[in-house]
This record gives C-alpha cells, sequence and structure tokens, in this order.
C-alpha cells in the first residue's frame, strides 16, 4: 500500500527506520485497515547481482501512495532513488486506474506522493522537484532553529522550547491522517467496491451462471392494480411533504465542527513581516462569503504580494499590482480586496483585472469594508482613526489621544470597537469621538453570531456580546489556543458571515532573545530567556539593563548583565518607555493607571519605593534624559498626533526650545551633546530622521532620505545611528564652533530580517561603540499551513 523511498545516507542514523516504526504504530491506530509499508531496510533488500533491480521494484511500486523522504541528498537525477523509484512511480501512477492525483472526501485534490521533508532545500533542489510535482507540499520534519538545519527526531519533543517548533509526534500523527484522507479518497472513487491495489483489475461480476440466466417477461398490470398504486404514492408523498414542511428546522449550530488545514508550497508561505519597518502586520483574510482566501507572501528579496486560494480547489495565484501590499480586507460583496502599500489605500478585484488607488495614509496598521460601504482603518502608528468610502470620496478622520492599533469592527452604523495600545476596547464613532469601555483586558478581533472575539495573549476567546447594550455577558470560552499575533496585537485570523475561520497558529512575532551583535556581524547570545520584550536602556557602564517585558504579565525590570539571577522587577507594570538615567542609579519608566499615563523612577537596586514624576491625560510616552533631568516626551497634540515636548521639574531651567510640526507625527528622539535633538518626523509623508538645534529650533535638517527611525548619537566617534526597517544605519554627524553640522554619507552597519523592532528604542550602543544590544526574533514569522474551521459554536 505504501512505499517509502530515501536515500540511504539519510539512514545511517537509524531516523528512517525509526520513523517507519512510529508511522506503523501511528497507522494502526488511525486506519481500521491493515496498511502494508515496503521499507527497503539496506541499500540490496535481497536483490542479487542476478536479479533484474528493475523489475524487482516494478511491482513493489504499484503502491497506492509513494513516500520520498525528502533530503539534501534526495533530489538528484543521478541517484538511484529518484531515477528507479521515484520517476517510475509517477510514470505508472499517471497510468493505473486511480490516476496521480485523487479527490478527497471534502472535494479537495491530493496527491499520491506524500513528501517528507527532513532538510531545509536550496533553491536548486526546490526548483528540481517542483519542476516535476509542482509546488513542495510536504509534511515537515526539521528542526526549527536559527542555523540549524537537520530532521527532527523523537527525543526533541523532550525539550521542545517554543510553539513554532516542530513535535515529532504530532507530525507523525499528521503524516497517518493524510495518509488517512488519500486512501479514503481513493475509496471514494468506487464507494461501492473494496479498496484494490491499483494492479489489480475490476471484473463485471453476476450472481448467476452465464448459462442458467433466466429469461424474463414483461406482464403489464391491471387498471384496478394501477389507481390502488397511484392511490398509495399520492397518500406518501403527501405525508412526506407535511413531514418536511411541519418539522423543526435543523439549527447550523448542531452541524459538527470539522477542523481541516490549506498547506501553502513552500515557496509561497505566508508572511506575517510585511509592511512599514519590517514590524509585521495581519496577513491573511477570507471572503464574507467563504469562498476565498487572501494572504501575503514575501518572496526572497523581502518584497511582500497578495495570493488568492480559492477554497475547495489548490490553485493560487498572485494578484499582480500588489507589490508591497500587507492587511488585506475583503468588500462585503467579496468582490474587491483593499490593502495597504506605499502609504496608500488601495482596492483591487479579486480577479486582478482592476485596481485603484483611494487615498494617501501615513504608517496605517489594519482595516475593514463595512457594509455601509465605509472603508474603516487606523494610521499614523494608531494615533488616527479613518473613513472614506470605496470610491475613494469624503474623507474622514479622528484624531484622539489613545492610540488604536488592532483592525477595526462594525458594531452598528458609526460605531466600531477598536483596541488602543492598553489592550482597552472602546466603542469609537466619528460623531461622538471615543465612548464607552467594553474590554478593559484583551484585543477585539470580530463580532459574529452575536459574540465578541477577542485575543488574551496568543489565545483566541469568544463571549456573548449584547449588541444593544454594547455589553460582554457571561463568561468568554476558549477558540483556538496559540495564533499568531503581530505588533500591534492583531490576530493571524478572519471569519466570513457563513462562520468559516481561518487562522494561523504561532506565536507573538515580537518574542525573542537578547543578543549583542558586533559591527562586524558576529553574534553573542545573552542568557536571559526568550521574551516579549519592550524597549531597554543600558546602565552607563552596561553591566546592567533596564527593560520591559510586555504580555500578560508586564514588567519593568533591572538585568544584571553579568549575572542574571541577580534580576530584579522594579514594576509589575510597565507599557512604552524606559530610560536608565546617566550618570545615576535612578530608572525612568511609565505605567498606565485609570486612564492616565505616568512617568515614575526608582533606584535601580529596588529598595527604594518609586516615585511619581509626571502624569497627564496627553502623554504617551518619553525616550530620554539627561544629565539636568529634563524627560524628553511625547505628548498627543489636540489632533491626536505625537509631539515632542520636555518635561522638568524646574520648567524655568529649561533652557532650550523645541516646536514639533503641527498635522505630522514626532517621536522617538534622543538629546545630542552641546544642544541639539535627533528625533523621528513624517512631515515628509513617512518617518525619517531629522536633527535640530535646541537653542536656534528654527534650524531643522533632515538626516535620512529613504525612511528612517530611532536616531542614537555615539559622541566618541561623532556617529548618528538610526534604523531602517531591518537595517541599522550610521551616518558621520560632526558640529563646528558656530554651530553648524555636517552630515556624511548614509551607510549600513548590518541587516538582520530577525531583528525585533520593540516599540520605543530597539537597540542600544556598547561604550566603546564596537556593540549593539538587540531583540532578535525566535517568534514564527511565516507558515505553510492555514487553518479552517467550519460550524464551531
Amino acid at each position: 500500500d505504501i512505499f517509502i523511498s530515501y536515500r540511504h545516507n539519510d539512514n545511517r542514523s537509524g531516523w528512517v527506520t525509526d520513523f517507519v516504526n512510529a508511522l506503523q504504530e501511528e497507522l494502526a491506530a488511525t486506519i481500521k485497515e491493515p496498511l502494508s509499508i515496503y521499507f527497503d531496510k539496506n541499500p540490496y533488500d535481497g536483490l542479487l547481482e542476478t536479479h533484474d533491480v528493475d523489475d524487482s521494484l516494478k511491482e513493489k511500486l504499484k503502491c497506492l501512495i509513494f513516500i520520498p523522504i525528502i533530503s539534501q541528498t534526495y533530489c538528484d537525477p543521478k541517484s538511484f532513488a529518484w531515477n528507479k523509484e521515484f520517476l517510475v512511480f509517477l510514470q505508472q501512477a499517471q497510468a493505473d486506474a486511480h490516476g496521480l492525483k485523487v479527490r478527497l472526501t471534502n472535494g479537495n485534490m491530493a496527491s499520491r506522493v506524500l513528501p517528507i521533508r527532513i532538510h531545509e532545500l536550496d533553491g536548486r533542489d526546490k526548483k528540481t522537484i517542483e519542476d516535476i510535482l509542482g509546488p513542495l507540499r510536504a509534511i515537515d520534519f526539521t528542526y526549527q532553529s536559527a542555523g540549524v538545519n537537520r530532521p527532527l527526531r523523537p527525543k526533541d519533543d523532550e525539550a521542545v522550547k517554543s510553539s513554532s517548533q516542530n513535535v515529532y509526534r504530532d507530525q507523525v500523527n499528521k503524516t497517518a491522517n493524510a495518509i488517512k484522507e488519500i486512501i479514503a479518497g481513493i475509496q471514494g472513487v468506487n464507494e461501492s467496491a473494496p479498496l484494490q491495489k491499483s494492479s489489480e483489475k475490476k471484473e463485471s461480476v453476476s450472481p448467476f451462471p452465464r448459462a442458467a440466466r433466466k429469461k424474463w417477461s414483461i406482464k403489464f398490470p391491471s387498471l384496478k392494480t394501477l389507481l390502488g398504486i397511484s392511490f398509495f404514492l399520492i397518500f406518501t408523498l403527501s405525508a412526506a411533504l407535511y413531514y418536511i414542511v411541519t418539522k423543526p428546522q435543523k439549527n447550523n449550530n448542531d452541524q459538527v465542527p470539522t477542523k481541516t488545514s490549506i498547506n501553502l508550497p513552500d515557496s509561497i508561505p505566508m508572511s506575517f513581516m510585511a509592511g512599514p519597518l519590517r514590524t509585521g502586520r495581519r496577513a491573511v483574510d477570507i471572503s464574507p462569503d467563504g469562498k476565498t482566501i487572501v494572504f501575503v507572501s514575501m518572496d526572497a528579496k523581502g518584497i511582500s504580494y497578495l495570493n488568492i486560494r480559492p477554497m475547495g480547489e489548490e490553485k493560487i495565484f498572485r494578484l499582480s499590482g500588489t507589490k508591497g501590499a500587507y492587511s488585506p480586507f475583503f468588500s462585503p460583496d467579496s468582490k474587491w480586496i483593499a490593502f495597504f502599500a506605499d502609504d496608500k489605500l488601495f482596492k483591487i478585484s479579486v480577479d486582478g483585472s482592476l485596481k485603484e488607488t483611494l487615498t494617501q495614509t501615513t504608517m496605517p496598521i489594519d482595516g475593514i469594508w463595512g457594509k455601509d460601504d465605509q472603508i474603516i482603518w487606523s494610521a499614523n502608528e494608531g494615533t488616527s482613526f479613518n473613513a472614506i468610502d470605496s470610491r475613494g470620496q469624503n474623507r474622514k478622520i479622528l484624531k484622539t489621544t489613545m492610540r488604536f492599533s488592532t483592525r477595526p469592527t462594525m458594531l452598528a452604523a458609526d460605531e466600531y470597537l477598536a483596541t488602543n495600545t492598553f489592550n482597552e476596547t472602546y466603542v469609537v464613532s466619528f460623531t461622538k469621538g471615543v465612548g464607552k469601555l467594553i474590554l478593559s483586558n484583551g484585543n477585539c478581533q470580530a463580532i459574529y453570531n452575536h459574540e465578541l472575539f477577542f485575543l488574551k495573549g496568543t489565545d483566541l476567546f469568544a463571549v456573548a456580546f449584547d449588541e444593544n447594550k454594547q455589553v460582554p455577558v457571561g463568561d468568554p470560552h476558549l477558540i483556538e489556543k496559540g495564533i499568531s499575533k503581530d505588533a500591534y496585537s492583531n490576530g493571524q485570523f478572519s471569519i466570513a458571515s457563513n462562520g468559516t475561520f481561518v487562522y494561523a497558529n504561532g506565536t507573538h512575532t515580537q518574542i525573542g532573545r537578547l543578543v549583542w551583535r558586533s559591527i562586524n556581524g558576529e553574534i553573542s547570545i545573552l542568557s536571559f530567556k526568550p521574551e516579549l520584550f519592550g524597549t531597554f536602556s543600558l546602565s552607563p557602564k552596561a553591566k546592567n539593563l533596564s527593560i520591559i517585558i510586555r504580555g500578560e504579565q508586564s514588567g519593568v525590570w533591572n538585568f544584571d548583565m553579568i549575572e542574571p539571577k541577580n534580576n530584579v522587577q522594579l514594576s509589575p507594570q510597565g507599557i512604552s518607555s524606559v530610560v536608565w538615567s546617566p550618570n545615576t542609579n535612578w530608572i525612568y519608566f511609565s505605567t498606565y493607571q485609570n486612564g492616565k499615563m505616568q512617568i515614575l523612577r526608582r533606584d535601580a537596586s529596588g529598595r527604594s519605593e518609586a516615585e511619581v514624576i509626571f502624569t497627564n491625560d496627553s502623554l504617551r510616552a518619553f525616550t530620554d534624559v539627561n544629565k539636568d533631568g529634563v524627560i524628553l516626551s511625547m505628548t498627543a497634540e489636540q489632533g491626536g498626533l505625537n509631539e515632542i515636548t520636555f518635561l522638568s521639574s524646574d520648567p524655568s531651567s529649561v533652557r532650550y526650545s523645541f516646536t514639533s510640526r503641527r498635522g505630522v507625527n514626532e517621536s522617538l528622539a534622543k538629546f545630542i551633546p552641546d544642544d541639539w535633538l535627533a528625533f523621528t518626523s513624517d512631515q515628509t509623508g513617512r518617518s525619517e530622521v531629522f536633527i535640530s538645534d535646541l537653542l536656534h529650533p528654527s534650524v531643522r535638517i533632515q538626516v535620512s532620505l529613504e525612511g528612517g527611525e530611532e536616531p542614537l548619537y555615539y559622541a566618541s566617534d561623532h556617529t548618528l545611528y538610526f534604523r531602517n526597517g531591518n537595517k541599522l544605519m550610521a551616518i558621520s554627524l560632526t558640529f563646528d564652533a558656530n554651530r553648524t553640522a555636517t552630515l556624511g554619507t548614509a551607510r549600513i552597519i548590518f541587516e538582520d530580517d530577525y531583528w525585533v523592532n520593540v516599540p520605543g528604542y530597539s537597540y542600544n550602543i556598547s561604550p566603546d561603540g564596537k556593540q549593539f544590544l538587540l531583540v532578535r526574533s525566535e517568534g514564527k514569522r511565516e507558515t505553510t499551513e492555514i487553518k479552517v474551521l467550519q460550524n464551531s459554536n
């Protein structure tokens, strides 16, 4: 029934033997009828030199399912396994009664070739196999770890380090289930017939011997008999019709929930990391009619695109004209898809034939297309709430002091649910502003069937929701654990009008480890465990690190860089900011209580109590403290955007000034010695780095030209560093006696796809200027599996 094909070098450690044994055990518990497996345990399998190997294998290759063990050596056109097993099976299967592809019971098509991948393939090997099979859809038995390319082993299950790591026993179970599906599909070709080998021929069998078959003559019934039969049929049909009309209709909620998977080709995985500055965005959506899925993929150059995958079909096609796309969402009639790219909002027809630019928008996050034909989205990193009709007209902007970063949810006409950066969900209206608080701890994702769906951590919950009173009712219940979550707390999740869920399992994309990265590219991993880290700040001598840990149990910590067991928690709460003040032992941090942000400070040892320094309604964050104790903060202007201000216990002592531009976002700023300021502004339409003379605030000089944020000046070598997506940039910056700034040419220090862009500053510089402290991601950043949940209550 099953043929295992592999290169014998891949079994020197016994991996293939162990896999076959585990699969046999799993199949015994999965499929009622026993299946035979051909597995060549040694290079010859008893085939002598006098035997014809081709003929000996020919009968064995007349199997139902062919399982190639795809390794770094399997895709070799010169090898025996490739020529005499793989290609021969394909040729035989295409010609036999079942064909190479079978229709599964759910209507999808599946190949009788079921690849098991034990190594990541290079581009040439992947092309070799995909030229024959098409996009490679393999069950993944690779060990998931940066810089490692080896098979997953059973003993690896004893030390699973993260939810993104494959589990050996789960992958064996997945293989058995896939075999079961294919077998069921083969049986479905003729369900009245028993399962046959592809080499067996079906014959028409009569229950009577040919010679003894009786010839029947036709005799018509009498009129009385016909009338009796007619009355009986009329009575029976009337009774059946009455039963159908009067019986209670079966509720859709009584249907059995089903969970299936859509396996994407390895060459077109769904990427969670598209979007400006590589922070990542939501990457999947399902049309309201439940017939079409759109997902984001990213090519080898890091450029994202939209892809269409019709439900019930295996074909996938890329939508042309969607370069750089992220956060896609369907129109109510399922005929259009809206998306963001290049700081613009677009719409494109599902077949890709029509595309329109609707409006310009800076740093958009996510959106919805309401039944009232209004498109609603958050932009400016959550500081503005926007609306426009599907023709690109009647633009409305609601600017608030809150930052709404998750995907909006339509509640009623001009009423939406939106979650702010503090995990609070509010009713938001363009005419009434921010209304009542709905959830105090959870990221709202959708409303369906009078239930509100929300994320806590990476787990998806639902709670009954009274839409008239706008209140949750009763206790929430778990829908699914481990939904992949982006930097703005949007889950990789969508729901159609018919209740079909699509989602991707995973982690928070920003979970990672603290590392030192040298100018030469060497990476040293620190001993702290992976966490969902926020921003951080080194002590003056870099022996300690003040850092925010985000998530359900957020907090402010003082990490001992030499002896981690001496770590001290300074606060059980920590929101967006932490700074170790220069030449002191004070750590400044922010918290959020009773609707207000406040800035506190505490001795690094934690022996003293934290003291509140500042609090007000418009305060959003702070990014620096100078030697005089002046705090460089970001507050919300009346229009809702960020502006840079200075906070001091003695305002009269602040000898300098800075005026933020109205109508733009300005944030992520640091002091430069001798009364200069480096900051981030989107005055050009995207985030760029600027410097300003604090003694002559009219002086404002643009530093970056192709995007930038998080400027940090290293005075010892007169270099201004800044971040641009996954690249750390540097530019020479000097000042003469007349306070004239001279800029060099920007250059790339390093490029790192795994560098996490945390809220606030995401890197620090070592005292000697030779290393950079940052967080490298260990969260799941892409997937080849989209989960589908149907008929769920």
